[in-house]
C-alpha cells in the first residue's frame, strides 16, 4: 500500500531540485577512499588546524584509531585552537570515565552530545526500554552527521565512523567507505549543519551528563601509545578536483521524517525528488536497503512513468553485511523490489575488494552512501537507504552537478556489480506447481499482512545467483538469465547454522512493523 503523497517526479521533481540552494561557484574537491588516507587526512587537517576544529559523529571507538584521533584534537586543543567535539549521545562512546577524561582533558576542548537518554551516556540498559515504550521518537533521533570542518576552510563529509574497522585496521572485518574532501563557499553550509546541532536544546554538555560527572576520568586510557601501523609522518598529498555546482543538504534538530508530504527541509525528501528527477539511470551504492513508505511511493512512480529506467542497487549480503537485523527487512521486501519496481540488485560478496577496505584476509563490507543520477548529480554523504535514516537520523549530503565527477565515479563503482565481487538478486525458475503456490501465497501474504503487519508467508522464491562460467552476464529480467546463472541460495557464504541466519529467519516475520527501527 503506497500511502506517501509528496512525491514528485520526472519535470516536477527537476524543478525541486533546481530551486534547492546551490553554489555556483568554484570548488575543490577530493573523493577520499582510501582507508589509510581517510585516516591520514583526518590527522593532516587535525594538525594543521589553527583557529578552530568542529567535528561532528555518530560513533566513536576506544580502539588504536579512536585513540590516535582523540590524542590528536587534544593536542590542537592544548596549542589554542578551539575545539568542538559533538557526538551523538546513545552511540557515541558508552564509556563514562573515559568521555570525562576527553571533556576535561583541556579549557580549549569541549564535548557535548546530542539527545542522550536518562541524562547517561552509558543509557542502554533497562531505563531506555522505558522510555522506548513512553517517548520512542525522542529516542530514535539520533544525531548521524559526519563533519570534521578546520579553520572554516576545509570539510570532510561522509559515511564513517571513527574505528579501525573504517580505517582498514581491524583484523577480522573492515568497511568499504567514502568521504569527501572540499573547500569553496559550501564549507560554510556545513559549519551552519554543525552549529544547529551545536546549540540545540537537545545537545548536552558532557560533564553534565549523570554518568560522567560521577565518574573518574580515565586519563590513563587516554595517555597510552596507539599501536598504529600507520608512520607518524605520513602525510597526503592533495590531489585536488575542481567543480563548479555544489549543493550541502542536512537535516535539522528534532525533524522527524514521518509525515505524509513533501518537506524540503528533510535530506530524505530532496534525495526522492533527486532520484524522481531521474531519465535515463539511477545507481545507489548504500549499506541497508530497507524501503519505506516515501521510497516505496517514489519507486512505484518512477517505474510506472519510466517502464526501462535502469535502478541498479548496490548493497551487503548477509555474509558481507555488520547488520543481520536490518537484513531481516530487506530479505522480507525482496519480492516487492523485484516484481513491483525491478531493482538490478547487486549484493557484495564477503571477501571481494578487500584493497579497498584495507584489510587483506578479512570480511570486506559496504558502508559507502553514494547515488549517481543520470551520470550528472552525485550525492555522498551518511544517508542510508532505510527508513531509519529517513525518519529518525539527522543526516548530510553533499551533491554535486558535474558529469565528469559522476562519469568517474560510474567507473569506479563499476567493480561491485562484476561477477567477481557480487551476487545477482533474482526470482527462482520453479515447476509450475510450485509456481503457482507461491502465487497464491504470495498474493495472501500481501493482503492480510499491510492489515496486521506481519508476514504469514514466509517462503520465497528469490536466491542470489551467480554467473556460469564461460557465460555472459544477464539482467535477471532477461528470458535467458538462468541459462547463464546458477542459484547459490539465498545466504550464500552464510551456514544454515549460523546465529545470523537463524535470528534472521526469526525476526523476518515480524519485521514489517520493525522496518523503522531496524
Amino acid at each position: 500500500m503506497i500511502i506517501y503523497n509528496g512525491i514528485h517526479v520526472g519535470k516536477k521533481a527537476r524543478h525541486l531540485v533546481a530551486s534547492y540552494d546551490w553554489h555556483n561557484a568554484v570548488h575543490q574537491i577530493k573523493l577520499v577512499e582510501d582507508p589509510t588516507e581517510a585516516f591520514l587526512i583526518r590527522r593532516q587537517m587535525i594538525r594543521n588546524a589553527t583557529k578552530s576544529i568542529d567535528l561532528s559523529i555518530f560513533l566513536w571507538r576506544e580502539d588504536e584509531t579512536g585513540l590516535a584521533l582523540m590524542q590528536e584534537l587534544i593536542a590542537a586543543a592544548k596549542r589554542g585552537v578551539r575545539v568542538r567535539l559533538l557526538g551523538d549521545g546513545v552511540f557515541f562512546l558508552r564509556e563514562p570515565d573515559k568521555v570525562s577524561a576527553m571533556a576535561q582533558s583541556s579549557p580549549h576542548f569541549e564535548l557535548r552530545l546530542y539527545n542522550p537518554v536518562n541524562q547517561r551516556v552509558a543509557s542502554l540498559d533497562i531505563r531506555i526500554l522505558e522510555n522506548l515504550v513512553l517517548d520512542f521518537t525522542a529516542i530514535n533521533h539520533r544525531l548521524h552527521l559526519k563533519i570534521l570542518t578546520v579553520d572554516s576552510k576545509q570539510t570532510l563529509i561522509g559515511g564513517r565512523n571513527i574505528g579501525d574497522k573504517y580505517f582498514g585496521l581491524d583484523q577480522d572485518f573492515n568497511f568499504i567507505d567514502r568521504d569527501i574532501l572540499m573547500h569553496g563557499p559550501a564549507v560554510a553550509d556545513a559549519e551552519n549543519a554543525f552549529e544547529l546541532f551545536w546549540r540545540d536544546s537537545r545537545t548536552v554538555t558532557a560533564m553534565k551528563l549523570e554518568d560522567v560527572a560521577a565518574s573518574e576520568p580515565n586519563t590513563a586510557w587516554l595517555n597510552q601509545s596507539p599501536r598504529l601501523t600507520i608512520p607518524e609522518d605520513k602525510e597526503v598529498d592533495i590531489d585536488w578536483r575542481t567543480v563548479n555546482k555544489v549543493s550541502v543538504w542536512y537535516d535539522r534538530p528534532g525533524l522527524i521524517g514521518d509525515g505524509n508530504g513533501y518537506n524540503p527541509d528533510l535530506v530524505v525528501d530532496r534525495l526522492v525528488a533527486l532520484v524522481g528527477s531521474a531519465q535515463s539511470s539511477v545507481l545507489i551504492e548504500t549499506p541497508y536497503l530497507v524501503l519505506g513508505e516515501r521510497v516505496r511511493a517514489l519507486f512505484h512512480e518512477l517505474r510506472s512513468k519510466k517502464p526501462e529506467l535502469p535502478i541498479v542497487f548496490l548493497t551487503n549480503s548477509l555474509a558481507s553485511t555488520d547488520n543481520w537485523q536490518t537484513y531481516a527487512a530487506f530479505q522480507a521486501q525482496l519480492r516487492s523490489m523485484l516484481e513491483d519496481f525491478r531493482f538490478l540488485l547487486y549484493l557484495k560478496k564477503p571477501h571481494s575488494l578487500v584493497e579497498r577496505s584495507g584489510g587483506p584476509g578479512t570480511i570486506s563490507s559496504l558502508h559507502s552512501k553514494t547515488s549517481i543520477i543520470d551520470e550528472r548529480y552525485t550525492s555522498i554523504g551518511s544517508f542510508n537507504w532505510d527508513p531509519r535514516s529517513g525518519i529518525w537520523n539527522a543526516e548530510i549530503m553533499v551533491v554535486i552537478d558535474d558529469t565528469s565527477l559522476a562519469t568517474d565515479l560510474t567507473k569506479y563503482l563499476e567493480p561491485l556489480w562484476s561477477p567477481e565481487a557480487a551476487w545477482v538478486v533474482a526470482k527462482r525458475r520453479q515447476p509450475i506447481a510450485l509456481a503457482q503456490l507461491d502465487a497464491i501465497g504470495s498474493t495472501i501474504h500481501s493482503t492480510i499482512s499491510e492489515i496486521i503487519g506481519i508476514n504469514i508467508w514466509p517462503l520465497t522464491n528469490v536466491a542470489c545467483f551467480e554467473l556460469i562460467e564461460g557465460k555472459k552476464p544477464l539482467s535477471p529480467y532477461h528470458p535467458d538469465f538462468h541459462e547463464h546463472y546458477r542459484s547459490v541460495t539465498a545466504f550464500p557464504g552464510v551456514s544454515i547454522i549460523d546465529q545470523r541466519r537463524i535470528l534472521l529467519n526469526l525476526l523476518q516475520p515480524i519485521s514489517g512493523p520493525l522496518t523503522p527501527t531496524l
